[in-house]
């Protein structure tokens, strides 16, 4: 009767567990066996100011991280991906609250990709919305 309730308790607890580990490794060992991909080019982004002056065209230039602004880091991670810095470019429970809100809804009405992963999207992927593409992602 011992054995079979620590088997059970091993189940429930370490089961889930291996299984999560073994599903990241392989995910890992798929990315890192894949043939890398060719970078897309950037996508045009302007910005302007109140006056609706340009501030900022693109012209397929990339930007050094130490030249903008503190400020537009930090509130593109509080807007896009407040947990940035807690996850490791997944973040499993928001993936999780999304999958079951559309499954709700019948349709697709919240995505949950990290910062990570729109980085992914804009440089190598195209922007259809399929589990394919977000797989690849």
């Amino acid at each position: 009767m011992k054995k079979r309730k620590k088997r059970r308790i091993f189940n429930i607890l370490f089961l889930p567990l291996f299984l999560f580990i073994l599903g990241n490794t392989l995910v890992y060992l798929y990315c890192l066996l894949t043939p890398k991909l060719e970078i897309n080019k950037m996508q045009s982004y302007y910005l302007y100011d109140s006056n609706e002056q340009l501030v900022f065209g693109n012209d397929d230039n990339w930007i050094e991280l130490q030249k903008i602004s503190p400020n537009l880091i930090n509130a593109t991670i509080a807007t896009e991906d407040k947990y940035f810095y807690k996850h490791i470019g997944f973040d499993y429970l928001r993936i999780f609250r999304a999958l079951l809100k559309n499954i709700t809804s019948k349709k697709i009405v919240e995505g949950a990709s990290t910062i990570s992963q729109q980085y992914i999207k804009n440089l190598y992927q195209n922007f259809d919305k399929t589990i394919k593409r977000k797989w690849d992602e």
